[in-house]
């Protein structure tokens, strides 16, 4: 019976060939790390959904659903770039918060411990470079009425440069649960869709 050498753990050949898979198994862990699957998708949006519950959970009771829709920027580049840049989005998102909340509670509101609470989203839906604002807000000392005539005429026309005029749409929250899982239906790697900067967390 004929005897073959046995090669060592240290046999060159061998080394070669383990370095080379090895460096191939660390690059797709590196691919994995960075360039997130759909999988993230999904779980970004769980993850929101169970924070959004918890909020409900701890008492945060919504009254009110409201949609609003930025502008496109009209002729200025500036403006246009602005939409897509999530950042700047913010900026003018705190903007219309900062707004809302003085018509609500004037001037001094940010110390005022019973203000409604709310949550803030942001979503592109079909367009890439509009995006609309979800908002769930709970009951305010306004009327629908008069919260309606802002939001639709005094708000963008005197108050803010970003939105259309007469955009935003109210409704009766009737199904928080629904609202919530609807507001973060794009949650993903790119748009976390929840403002968590602006929304009013319970702790």
């Amino acid at each position: 019976m004929k005897h073959y050498p046995v090669k060592s753990w240290f046999d060159s050949t061998i080394k070669e060939e383990f370095d080379k898979k090895d460096k191939q198994r660390r690059s797709k862990e590196e691919v994995k790390i960075f360039y997130p699957s759909s999988s993230y998708s999904t779980k970004s949006k769980i993850a929101n959904i169970q924070l959004l519950n918890t909020m409900l959970s701890k008492g945060f009771d919504p009254e009110w659903y409201v949609v609003m829709h930025f502008n496109d920027g009209g002729k200025s580049k500036r403006e246009e770039q602005r939409r897509i840049q999530p950042d700047e989005v913010k900026k003018d998102l705190w903007a219309v918060k900062r707004a809302i909340y003085t018509e609500l509670y004037g001037k001094k509101w940010i110390k005022n411990k019973r203000r409604a609470r709310s949550i803030w989203g942001i979503e592109y839906g079909q367009s890439s470079i509009k995006p609309h604002i979800n908002l769930l807000i709970e009951d305010i000392p306004n009327s629908k009425f008069r919260f309606d005539w802002f939001l639709n005429k005094k708000l963008p026309e005197h108050k803010v440069k970003c939105l259309w005029k007469q955009s935003a749409h109210i409704e009766p929250c009737y199904y928080a649960e629904g609202n919530i899982k609807y507001i973060t239906k794009e949650s993903s790697f790119s748009n976390s869709t929840i403002i968590y900067e602006l929304t009013d967390f319970i702790k």
